[in-house]
């Protein structure tokens, strides 16, 4: 009888240790916060496009799937904000059992995944409405990155993983720098110091946050939490580590392409002291994304004008409109359309045109 005994104590054990959170919230709380969370959600998302509007002069330039991405990046900024140190507050604060279980309340971690549901569900609804660049992949990441939490939270037979669960929302710390070098692209800024900063934290973030981290806990998760689990209740799981692989996957891809960012734009910086030629401020270094985004080709047009003939057009401004002598006779003033090419060979014979 001993040995049979110790067998069920030691089941028993790991349903307590496992199985089971301390507290948490009831599943009408969690809906009431899904739902205050997509509504509070979508209100900054009209303040923000409404702010931008009126106070960035650009924003009317784009076209209105550009409007609703510029947008929703401060919401996505904002909810980086709210739910990142949250996390990390609530994990380091959190006891922790020998099979990563936790062994105190968990009600405002569980709260910090209904934020993180409502605001997926805010952007999921904004990306069908105006479907804006690259939507359909932004939203099956969005279903992917939701099912584990629907799961954790809905599912009654199976509440396991919260460890996993809120370390593996970390990767959402990548999102400022990511949005702060993508306006800095649309407005032409590639090749500033600032610009650079934001390129290679997002790498280093990067690796941290959606490489490191995630490839952790999943090796967490199968030497330390799935052994731990009774069979009947460790199959629950199976959704949701297949929802973990596919995100993982999806960061080391987009990494590799994060690389050939970062080593073009290395390529593309000028020297300190040299000389830059006009061929080199290209309408590339406005970025790809900012020509093929926005509907304003014209004022690109207008600048990369600017920038080639507007020293040009400054001489004009200051020649002579009385008439002026060329070997002691009167001659009439040249017309030039500053629409056309220099007549530099004019300018240096003094007005005689070239002799063959």
């Amino acid at each position: 009888m001993e040995p049979q005994h110790n067998v069920v104590e030691s089941n028993y054990k790991a349903d307590v240790a496992c199985c089971n959170d301390v507290g948490g919230l009831f599943v009408s709380q969690r809906l009431l916060y899904i739902g205050l969370a997509f509504f509070l959600f979508v209100v900054f998302f009209v303040i923000a496009w409404s702010v931008l509007k009126k106070y960035y002069p650009r924003f009317m330039c784009m076209s209105v799937q550009i409007q609703c991405d510029v947008s929703s990046r401060i919401i996505s900024a904002l909810h980086t904000i709210i739910v990142v140190p949250s996390l990390i507050g609530g994990v380091v604060s959190m006891k922790w059992g020998d099979h990563f279980e936790p062994l105190s309340d968990v009600s405002f971690l569980q709260g910090l995944f209904c934020i993180s549901l409502g605001y997926f569900l805010y952007d999921t609804i904004i990306l069908l409405l105006y479907r804006q660049p690259n939507w359909i992949g932004f939203i099956v990441h969005h279903a992917v990155s939701s099912i584990p939490y629907v799961i954790y939270l809905f599912a009654g037979s199976c509440p396991y993983g919260l460890f996993i669960l809120a370390c593996f929302m970390l990767v959402e710390a990548t999102n400022i720098s990511l949005h702060i070098r993508s306006t800095l692209e649309e407005n032409g800024r590639c090749s500033t110091k600032l610009y650079t900063v934001a390129l290679y934290s997002t790498c280093i973030l990067w690796i941290v946050f959606r490489l490191i981290n995630p490839t952790a806990l999943l090796i967490i998760t199968h030497k330390y939490i799935l052994p731990s689990l009774p069979p009947r209740h460790a199959s629950c799981l199976i959704p949701s580590l297949i929802c973990a692989y596919v995100i993982n996957f999806f960061c080391y891809a987009v990494f590799i392409m994060l690389c050939k960012e970062v080593l073009t734009h290395h390529g593309k910086l000028p020297h300190m002291g040299g000389v830059v030629s006009i061929d080199s401020i290209q309408v590339g270094e406005q970025c790809l994304s900012c020509t093929t985004a926005y509907d304003h080709d014209a004022m690109e047009l207008r600048q990369l004008h600017h920038c080639i003939y507007g020293d040009y057009e400054v001489l004009l401004e200051h020649l002579p409109t009385s008439e002026l002598k060329v070997d002691g006779k009167a001659a009439e003033p040249m017309k030039i359309n500053a629409n056309e090419a220099p007549p530099t060979s004019s300018l240096r014979n003094g007005g005689k045109k070239d002799s063959k």
